[in-house]
């Protein structure tokens, strides 16, 4: 049996086992993945067998960063914002610098003291936007701020590992000048090449997925070769080689394309970074990693608070965004794996960075899932921070007055809604947490109080408003059934209308004294049974939906 193919495949079981137990325990799946990469150290000794899986972990980084580099577009640095730009760039300066002096009182060396203290200002953009998206806060002020400072360390991160690399073959200043020039010369070619050559190549073979995937690696694969040959690292060319490709219309195919490959060799790249914790090292490592860890989950997120403040955001927008950037990335352990290759700091590190890792990223997991808990419960400590005047006021238009009606949540659903309050004459106010689809309603002249309703001083003021019926777009069974006891605790006369998931969430929501639950699917049902006693009333029922959706289609709220 080929021993290779037999430490590969056992690497697999492990990851797969663990990352199970990982999610069945609600952690992130990585930490299994890390977990194994120990477990499996115990027993594999050969050389060869651990050069083989660091091979798969650096493919793995090369993949991610050439996604990476494929949709850092024009577009996406354009909303990125002032705010994100600086929040990010001040957050890791101060960060840094407290980072080093910690790490200089634990008596570590002034190099390792560096390049930890770099890899603690990262947070981790695959655990942040994973559970961002699980609570549906991706697309809300602080989801938004929170995708842009991860952007910008990203980004920071990338120029970390591009002097890394320059810094490599360089030990005079002349020399690592020479080599930054060489750099500049060889991603110069890159975004030649891909002016005028890859467009072409990529069009024609556009109609076919397969050969767009296989086009897309090969150019990654092909600038990564470059550039290892002139003595950089193969993942600054792969990122290159992303970014070269991010002005094609193919982007997003070549992208969904090439997921899954990097998933794979992600996943060793994990297992390989467990592999490398010495376990004789751990007992010695566990008091540091500690103090890090707290100065991680503690100190980090107080820096992040500190400056939304002084931005001008309130306190729950500040307090949910800090404790959302409370652990350290994976770029953090790329830096550092890199730093280690280049014997800038010992393999006592990797471990040390790596326990950090692990103890960051599942406590920071329970953090990001219960922000919103955890704020009510010290919302009266976090009072001296109140201010007057707030960010999010910016992005509201109400006039002050009452409204009949308040509707939860602005898109496709609420636009029917919408447009039959306009026609009723009514006066309504909508609330929303998206600053895009605010801005929207905002040019549409409907009256929009910015904010989640799952922010206490949000239920406040629309109670200040005295509306008579409450109609929740939202389909959270927990976010409606807090909004039904609040509102008919204060007004039980008040109508409350909302929509469900399931049946077993309609009924727990009527038995709690809803006035209107529905169930969309349940009424799609309906819609479509309505005319499947003719064919003839489904194609022409058919042609007119189409009419109609296409007429909608034009309006803000359903784009």
């Amino acid at each position: 049996m080929n021993p290779l193919f037999l430490s590969l495949t056992i690497a697999i079981i492990l990851a797969a086992s663990l990352g199970i137990l990982a999610k069945a325990l609600k952690q992130p799946p990585l930490i299994g993945y890390i977990v194994a990469g120990i477990i499996l150290g115990t027993f594999i000794s050969s050389t060869q067998n651990i050069e083989f899986l660091d091979l798969f972990s650096t493919l793995g980084i090369s993949l991610l960063l050439f996604i990476v580099g494929l949709q850092l577009n024009p577009k996406v640095l354009k909303k990125l914002g002032t705010v994100s730009l600086a929040l990010g760039l001040i957050q890791m300066l101060v960060t840094g610098v407290l980072g080093f002096f910690l790490l200089k009182l634990l008596n570590f060396s002034t190099s390792a003291s560096i390049y930890v203290a770099i890899a603690l200002t990262f947070s981790s953009t695959i655990i942040i936007v994973k559970l961002l998206t699980d609570k549906n806060s991706i697309d809300s002020l602080y989801g938004r701020i929170a995708i842009g400072i991860l952007i910008v360390q990203d980004v920071v991160a990338i120029f970390t590992l591009m002097f890394l690399s320059g810094y490599q073959n360089s030990l005079s200043v002349s020399l690592f000048f020479i080599t930054i020039i060489k750099g500049i010369i060889l991603a110069g070619f890159i975004f030649l090449f891909s002016r005028f050559i890859l467009p072409r190549l990529f069009k024609f073979i556009s109609n076919s997925s397969e050969l767009l995937f296989v086009l897309g690696i090969t150019w990654s694969f092909t600038a990564a070769l470059l550039f290892s040959y002139f003595g950089f690292s193969i993942e600054i060319g792969a990122f290159l080689a992303g970014i070269s490709l991010s002005f094609l219309p193919y982007n997003s195919e070549i992208i969904s394309k090439i997921t899954p490959l990097r998933d794979f060799f992600l996943i060793i790249f994990f297992v390989v970074l467990g592999l490398h914790v010495e376990l004789s090292n751990l007992t010695k490592l566990i008091i540091p990693a500690l103090i890090i860890s707290i100065f991680i989950l503690i100190v980090k997120p107080i820096i992040f608070f500190l400056l939304m403040w002084f931005f001008g955001y309130t306190r729950r927008t500040s307090f949910l965004l800090s404790t959302s950037m409370a652990q350290i990335s994976e770029f953090s352990l790329i830096v550092i794996g890199l730093a280690a290759t280049l014997s800038l700091v010992s393999k006592e590190i990797i471990s040390l960075v790596t326990l950090v890792g692990l103890i960051t990223i599942m406590l920071s997991t329970y953090l990001i899932i219960n922000g919103s808990k955890i704020y009510d419960l010290i919302e009266p400590a976090l009072s001296i921070f109140e201010r007057r005047i707030i960010k999010e006021d910016e992005l509201s238009s109400h006039s002050g007055r009452t409204y009949e009606t308040v509707v939860i949540g602005a898109h496709r659903t609420s636009y029917y809604i919408l447009k039959k309050l306009k026609q009723l004459k009514q006066k309504f106010l909508v609330v929303e947490f998206d600053p895009d689809q605010t801005e929207k309603l905002k040019s549409e002249n409907i009256h929009v109080l910015f904010g989640d309703v799952a922010d206490s001083a949000i239920i406040e003021k629309i109670k200040f408003f005295n509306p008579k019926m409450i109609i929740s777009t939202i389909k959270d069974y927990e976010d409606n059934k807090l909004l039904l006891e609040i509102f008919k605790n204060y007004n039980e006369d008040i109508v409350f209308v909302a929509l469900a998931r399931n049946f077993s969430d309609l009924e727990a929501l009527y038995s709690e004294g809803a006035d209107l639950i529905i169930l969309p699917e349940a009424i799609a049902g309906h819609q479509i049974a309505a005319y499947m006693d003719d064919i003839r009333k489904v194609k022409a029922a058919g042609r007119q939906y189409y009419e109609h959706m296409m007429q909608d289609k034009e309006k803000s709220l359903l784009n």
